[in-house]
């Protein structure tokens, strides 16, 4: 593996939607890097008096326009160097209606505005300078808001869940206008989220746990065409129906499968055309390793011994450990995370009650392929946009080496000496690790803490990094003046771009002028 030199951030720093770019939020300026050569590709000055907490900082779905919110406005900025495009959107805000979420909608010209409370929804429109209110999304919280709206693919009509007098419904909107095209109720107690299927064919609504297995299939144009009340029994499943219903849902990326999760030790995939139940995968209280299915283990080792943890391969039957004492006391079950792959080959899941054990699925064979045991709780998991088959974990501890990579030809998770590159070795604030979305067959991760960022390419060597590195290029300005960490020195010093009074960012603070 090779490493970036460790540079500069914030608590507020992204990479694009294409993995080109990085944009840092610093106290009076965006930063924006060139994530081939790490160089300030473009400085984007904020304006003087903006103060406030940020709301929201997100990069537009083109990846040439990003968003800065705070309380009462909200700034969007063309980041393609010479462009001097700022769109301003004012909020009418009060101690009661203030912004929760602010992200752009389908377009980079469109921005999408939730208040406290579920008061209402606000679309701005830049390029017509008009606002469409929609009252009472059901969903308005930064981490819900995903699953009360959706885009359709390919049409970008906007259907939203609201819920008004006790009752659930859905709206429609076309793109551009945003004026309501249709809206029903919906036949449920309490919908707990929608989604457009990859195609656009059907827009999919689940009920609460609490009122059992329902899963809704609606035309697009708001026809009830079926229902699913939950998997087949099977021999162990004497009181499925007594057990709460759909905890989590997961749509693969091609659009073919569904996953999902309920109270039970096993996850239930269906087709998404015909609702027919293709698998249903079962977590057992033991795990036998075969020639099919290996089961990795992370050992107990020293810093002195080993850069990072190491895994050892298991022989014998093993049991997934329960959470750890100092965990949540939420007495939750079932599976509480579950993934595909982007070529929907594999499925990633992980059990409340076995928090540091991921399991992971041949979905082809209805069969378990691998099993990663931890020492800590797995905390996040994400495979690679466009590799199939290439997990990246990141584990709940303070011990250097939390960061994995794993693939099935691997001989177990290899670990990422992130922790160890970041500022002074030690991190600050919340740790964020994340694929770069790249066009290019090279694997690269993004990592960051709220003062430092760098990347690292899951290359072997020198040789493999064409595409990223012309030739002529010079080393010191290049990604590459800090390497593999088996054959060069890990520490790096970050690199000064900005006068001092950028380097405190705080989620609270005022911008000051230049």
């Amino acid at each position: 593996m090779l490493y970036s030199r460790v540079l500069k951030g914030s608590p507020h720093c992204l990479p694009s939607p294409d993995g080109n770019s990085i944009a840092a939020l610093l106290a009076s300026a965006i930063a924006i890097r060139e994530v081939q050569t790490l160089q300030v590709t473009n400085t984007i000055k904020l304006p003087a008096g903006l103060s406030g907490g940020v709301v929201a900082f997100s990069w537009a779905p083109s990846a040439t326009r990003i968003l800065v919110a705070v309380v009462d406005q909200v700034h969007v900025f063309s980041t393609i160097p010479g462009d001097s495009y700022h769109a301003v959107i004012r909020l009418a805000t009060s101690s009661v209606a203030k912004p929760t979420l602010v992200t752009f909608g389908a377009a980079d010209d469109e921005v999408l505005v939730f208040s406290t409370h579920g008061i209402k929804l606000s679309i701005f429109n830049l390029s017509s300078s008009t606002t469409i209110e929609i009252a009472n999304p059901k969903f308005y919280t930064a981490p819900a808001a995903a699953r009360g709206h959706c885009i359709r693919p390919k049409s970008n009509h906007l259907a939203l869940l609201t819920r008004n007098a006790g009752k659930d419904m859905i709206s429609i909107h076309p793109p551009r206008s945003r004026e309501l095209m249709r809206s029903w109720t919906v036949e449920t107690i309490d919908a707990q989220g929608l989604t457009w299927t990859p195609d656009g064919n059907w827009l999919l609504v689940w009920e609460s746990a609490a009122h059992g297995h329902r899963l809704l299939y609606y035309t697009p144009d708001g026809h009830l065409f079926n229902e699913w009340h939950g998997p087949k029994p099977g021999p162990g499943d004497v009181d499925l129906h007594l057990g709460a219903g759909i905890g989590h849902l997961k749509l693969g990326a091609v659009g073919e499968l569904i996953a999902i999760s309920d109270s039970s030790r096993a996850v239930t995939v269906l087709s998404t055309s015909t609702m027919a139940e293709k698998a249903r995968l079962t977590h057992t209280d033991d795990i036998r390793p075969s020639e099919t299915l290996q089961v990795w283990q992370e050992q107990s080792v020293t810093q002195t011994e080993q850069a990072g943890p190491i895994f050892a391969k298991a022989t014998q039957t093993v049991a997934p450990p329960g959470g750890s004492v100092s965990g949540s006391s939420d007495a939750k079950s079932g599976c509480n995370l579950i993934a595909f792959d982007c070529s929907c080959t594999l499925l990633v899941t992980r059990l409340a009650a076995a928090p540091s054990t991921l399991w992971i699925w041949d979905i082809p064979n209805a069969e378990l392929r691998a099993v990663l045991v931890y020492h800590s709780d797995v905390v996040q998991v994400q495979w690679h946009p466009t590799q199939a088959e290439l997990l990246l974990i990141r584990c709940e501890a303070a011990a250097l080496g939390t960061i994995f990579v794993w693939d099935p030809l691997s001989q177990g998770p290899r670990t990422l000496g992130i922790e160890s590159r970041l500022k002074l070795r030690k991190i600050t604030g919340k740790l964020q690790v994340r694929w770069l979305d790249r066009a290019d067959e090279l694997a690269s991760v993004f990592y960051a803490d709220d003062s430092s960022f760098g990347l690292c390419l899951l290359a072997d060597n020198d040789s493999d990094l064409a595409e990223w590195f012309p030739q002529g290029q010079e080393d010191q300005d290049s990604f590459l003046s800090l390497a593999g960490s088996d054959r060069r020195n890990g520490t790096a010093s970050l690199l000064e771009d900005f006068d001092d009074d950028h380097s405190d960012m705080e989620d609270t603070f005022h911008f000051k002028r230049t």
